[in-house]
């Protein structure tokens, strides 16, 4: 019996430890992913900037005006998602750490509702992801409709 009750406390204590672990990752992940979209979003709303300012004098038409500005909003909104993807992303592990910290803890009900909202921000992190891409390549198009235009 003694034996049994040995390997449980190791049990919870490892169930703890890999809950802390997965917690820290997920603050980090929430951090760190879709940096990629974000430097190119803001590089591209910067040479789109660019763009307006030195020819805007010059001979662009109002359609290539607003598809500058059409596309540097497209970028805006990527850049907004991509952060609020982000945190979706990361609360998802989070919850995924506490869930083993409840269950080491032999908290059931709170390891339930922890399961239910990692679940949740998976599902909006996959739907912002979508949309993230979705604003991203919009821009891109923008960009090469605009450069087809400005011949």
């Amino acid at each position: 019996m003694k034996k049994n009750q040995k390997i449980d406390v190791e049990l919870k204590k490892s169930l703890i430890s890999d809950g802390n672990k997965l917690f820290e990752v997920g603050v980090a992940q929430g951090m760190k992913t879709f940096d990629q979209i974000i430097t190119i979003s803001t590089f591209a709303i910067g040479f789109l900037l660019l763009a307006k300012k030195d020819l805007i004098g010059g001979s662009l038409s109002v359609f290539q005006i607003v598809l500058i500005l059409l596309s540097a909003t497209s970028f805006f909104i990527t850049i907004v998602l991509s952060i609020f993807r982000n945190y979706n992303s990361g609360y998802g592990l989070v919850f995924r750490g506490k869930r083993l910290i409840y269950e080491g803890l032999e908290n059931y009900d709170k390891s339930q509702n922890s399961k239910g909202a990692a679940e949740v921000a998976e599902k909006k992190r996959s739907e912002l992801s979508w949309f993230t891409r979705l604003s991203f390549f919009t821009g891109i198009g923008l960009i090469l409709v605009l450069l087809i235009t400005v011949r």
